[in-house]
């Protein structure tokens, strides 16, 4: 092979074991070697003592990487100053520096999970840089348990519902903007006495401008005295909650229910997918236990001798999944 050099261009030094020559700002024949340079041995391109990386790749397409026979195809934009892995599994990982691993399939132009945000207080959503879609996830508060009456008889109240469910992928080919955050309230146990639970806050939040809503559970059904049988209904979940992938309303707490005196059992809070309902009040002049974890419904009280109290439901949740 015979290097030709342009008029006016020299070879400025007798190149170094795997320099890659370029031409400088001079057009003169250059190199690098400890910044740029190839191993003939191992086949390995180095370039190392990058500041800052900043740019475009349309249509990069790397073959045989180390060996093997997977394919890497980037098209788009990459901007990055930290950037990211390919592992054995040909995901791709955020990392500290600019790294092809041991590829053995194919990525083409994916997401990477940048952060994680998760609300239990209400606030605002500042979405993290270079958020381009995201997955919201969300329960609303639990209904409380119903509170029992006092009387000749038992009065086994109904639990609580769970909160609904709420689940959307948003990905709107553009930087996500956020805003308000409103988490449900836990709905409060029915009073000592013949009283319904108080029904779970819906939780909220604003994305691109657009408020998505998750429904708050009904609290349970306080207690009448029965001298007999019969049974006390537990709330129920709420429909109305913002459209999106996956939305369930929260599940109904259980009856509470009398089987003639003293015999009977108050109604347990309904689960939800965060949370575990309340225990209804398992024996006479007992108030509902509360709920536990996120959009629970608390247990129903059951009142005889003297009323009793209905056990509180729990918060509701939001999850963000940033993804660019």
């Amino acid at each position: 092979m015979k290097l030709v050099l342009p008029p006016g261009a020299q070879l400025e030094a007798a190149l170094l074991t795997g320099s890659v020559p370029f031409a400088n700002s001079l057009g003169q024949l250059a190199q690098d070697n400890a910044s740029f340079n190839f191993d003939d041995t191992t086949n390995t391109l180095t370039v190392e003592n990058i500041a800052a990386l900043a740019f475009n790749v349309i249509n990069l397409e790397v073959t045989n990487v180390t060996a093997n026979t997977g394919t890497i195809v980037v098209t788009g934009s990459v901007i990055t100053d930290s950037g990211f892995d390919i592992g054995a599994d040909g995901a791709v990982y955020a990392n500290t520096g600019f790294y092809v691993g041991d590829i053995t399939g194919t990525a083409t132009g994916g997401m990477i999970l940048l952060n994680r945000q998760v609300f239990v207080v209400s606030g605002t959503y500042t979405p993290t840089g270079l958020t381009r879609a995201v997955l919201v996830r969300m329960i609303a508060g639990g209904g409380g348990g119903g509170g029992g009456a006092s009387g000749a008889g038992i009065s086994p109240a109904g639990g609580g519902a769970a909160g609904a469910y709420f689940e959307k992928w948003i990905d709107p080919s553009a930087a996500i903007t956020g805003g308000a955050v409103t988490i449900g309230a836990a709905g409060a146990g029915g009073a000592a006495g013949n009283n319904t639970g108080t029904t779970g806050g819906d939780s909220s939040i604003v994305i691109q401008g657009t408020t998505y809503t998750a429904k708050g559970g009904l609290g349970g059904t306080g207690a009448i005295n029965f001298s007999g049988a019969g049974f006390i209904t537990g709330g129920l979940g709420v429909a109305g909650s913002s459209a999106g992938d996956i939305v369930t309303p929260g599940g109904p707490g259980h009856y509470g229910i009398s089987l003639g005196t003293p015999t009977g059992t108050a109604g347990d809070g309904s689960n939800s997918q965060w949370g575990g309902g309340g225990r209804g009040a398992q024996g006479v002049d007992a108030n509902g236990s509360a709920a536990v974890g996120y959009g629970a419904g608390g247990g129903g009280g059951m009142g005889a001798a003297t009323t009793s109290a209905g056990g509180a439901g729990t918060i509701g949740l939001i999850i963000v999944e940033e993804y660019g």
